[in-house]
């Protein structure tokens, strides 16, 4: 039974895909096994609900718009109604949700704000699931909404920490990273997050990608290898310069699945920081927007830090806690 005007707070941190993405998607790992290696960062989705007894509303949803519904049926808000309905949650509810990065720049903030929410409900109705489970019932939520999401976001926002996942048709397992747990954060030491100034759609840019399965099918194949090439430099302590470039050649690769995932703007931007000295690097998320990964030294870095103050840049820290409970 749910107590009138409880209160729950959950913090969910957003994710940088390091390897692999385009993998972890159903048309992909249904016929060939997909493999992604992320980790979780120290930006947060939170997201709050309570119950109430006001009269004159029984949902009122706050995120980029404020919605205000009395029955679930009338709720645009996809995700929260098939939340609400999957734990049959009938009392009045308030759900708000702040984010430490806006929406729509390949962080991954869209499964963050799923989980969340899901761990928000667990708690409220003082029930007990595991992060995987989390993992597994937020997947199954969003790919009930016929989007073409991959896999990988759902279980590093929740997990968190580092994650090197293998897809396959009916399981999703997840591999011992103890080895190069330190090697990725001191990797994180040496790079930045730049963001282009664009948001975009990631529906559009994965539906043209699934269109275009066919012709990229080898193209996905080397992008699940470069996951076993990326861990192999990390165990031979191999240079930033060669991870880097490994960055680089895997960037190349992405953009050849589909035009739209990156535009003049962006290729302007990530050229530049080539030139400024960085080893290599990739645009996060399903593409045409969000942020660049940038791989470099510390003196590069201070360079850039110093002379793009006009730009949105931060330095990426591991987050080890995935999905918590702040407030119960």
């Amino acid at each position: 039974m749910i107590k009138n005007k409880d209160l729950i707070i959950t913090r969910t941190p957003l994710r940088v895909s390091l390897f692999g993405g385009g993998t972890d998607i159903p048309y992909f790992y249904k016929k060939e096994f997909g493999q992604t290696l992320s980790v979780a960062i120290n930006k947060y989705v939170y997201v709050i609900i309570k119950t109430h007894n006001n009269y004159d509303e029984k949902y009122r949803i706050n995120y980029s718009q404020t919605e205000n519904v009395n029955y679930l049926k009338f709720m645009e808000n996809k995700r929260v109604k098939s939340i609400l309905n999957h734990f049959k949650i009938t009392e009045p509810l308030y759900i708000s949700t702040i984010s430490d990065i806006p929406a729509n720049t390949g962080l991954g903030s869209s499964s963050a704000f799923t989980v969340g929410l899901i761990n928000a409900i667990l708690t409220l109705k003082k029930k007990k699931m595991s992060k995987s489970k989390i993992a597994n019932l937020a997947f199954n939520i969003e790919n009930s909404l016929k989007e073409d999401l991959g896999k990988q976001d759902q279980f590093i926002t929740s997990l968190g920490g580092v994650k090197h996942l293998l897809y396959y048709k009916n399981l999703t397992k997840i591999k011992e990273t103890k080895n190069i747990k330190k090697k990725i954060e001191k990797l994180l030491q040496n790079s930045l997050l730049i963001f282009t100034g664009q948001k975009r759609n990631s529906k559009d840019i994965l539906k043209n990608q699934k269109k275009n399965f066919k012709n990229n099918y080898k193209k996905l194949i080397k992008l699940k290898k470069h996951v076993n090439d990326f861990i192999f430099l990390l165990n031979k302590n191999k240079s930033l310069k060669e991870i880097g470039n490994l960055f680089n050649e895997s960037w190349n690769l992405k953009i050849k699945l589909s035009k739209k995932i990156s535009n003049n703007n962006i290729n302007i931007l990530y050229n530049k920081m080539i030139k400024e000295g960085c080893y290599g690097g990739k645009l996060l998320g399903a593409g045409n927007g969000g942020f660049i990964f940038m791989i470099m030294n510390n003196n590069v870095k201070r360079k850039i830090k110093a002379n793009y103050k006009t730009y949105k840049i931060f330095e990426p820290k591991m987050d080890n806690y995935g999905s918590i409970v702040l407030k119960k």
